[in-house]
């Protein structure tokens, strides 16, 4: 019986060796992919954000995108941010697309002239109070103030519109004609409608998924 097993094998020992070729070559592929991964990632927390004012004067900004395989998603990705893709989308793999997490604020000044007013108060036995209003109202910005130096106070409402375009594309980077040997990068832009906002941090990921072989071999 060993006899014969040995003598397959020294039969078949080139299919073996093959097989055994081939798993090393795939265990090889995996942790190329996953160390890459990984190494996209560690990029993504120190990329630096591209920002300017377009010609009709509102503010873009542009960043990289993270592209992680599918299927290092969960070995990759933060505990804390698992936790949270997989409350909002469920099963990672199969259900995550992209994500973005956009930090931005609004800046600017405003002037307004206050005007004089009363507060009455539906106690007659009290006098009314002194106060002075102020108001201001654009497409961005909706502010009504009221200060009342009787009981040095202001009170104020307000509401910022705050609304902006995300998009995700493919670019090489730097000018052509000397980009032309690059590879495309993903990237995310912003376009902000209010002038006055703009990125102070862009963090997005997009989930490579394999494709399948007739796309793979039209190349589509």
């Amino acid at each position: 019986m060993i006899l014969t097993l040995f003598k397959l094998l020294g039969r078949y020992y080139w299919i073996l060796l093959l097989i055994i070729i081939a798993i090393l070559f795939y265990s090889h592929q995996k942790q190329k992919s996953l160390a890459e991964d990984y190494e996209q990632m560690a990029d993504l927390q120190s990329v630096e954000i591209m920002q300017w004012k377009d010609k009709a004067g509102k503010n873009r900004a542009r960043a990289e995108i993270a592209e992680i395989k599918v299927e290092n998603a969960k070995e990759v990705l933060s505990e804390d941010l698992k936790r949270m893709l997989k409350k909002e989308v469920g099963n990672i793999k199969k259900n995550l697309i992209s994500y973005s997490s956009i930090k931005a604020s609004t800046a600017g000044h405003i002037q307004v002239n206050g005007r004089d007013t009363l507060i009455v108060l539906n106690n007659p036995q009290i006098e009314p109070v002194k106060a002075i209003k102020y108001s201001y109202n654009s497409k961005h910005l909706e502010f009504q103030a009221l200060v009342v130096p009787g009981i040095d106070s202001l009170i104020a409402d307000y509401k910022v519109y705050h609304n902006f375009d995300l998009t995700y594309y493919y670019k090489k980077p730097g000018k052509p004609p000397f980009n032309f040997f690059k590879k495309k990068r993903a990237f995310a832009e912003i376009k902000f409608d209010n002038p006055g906002s703009q990125a102070d941090s862009v963090y997005s990921i997009v989930l490579e998924r394999k494709r399948n072989f007739l796309k793979r071999l039209f190349g589509h």
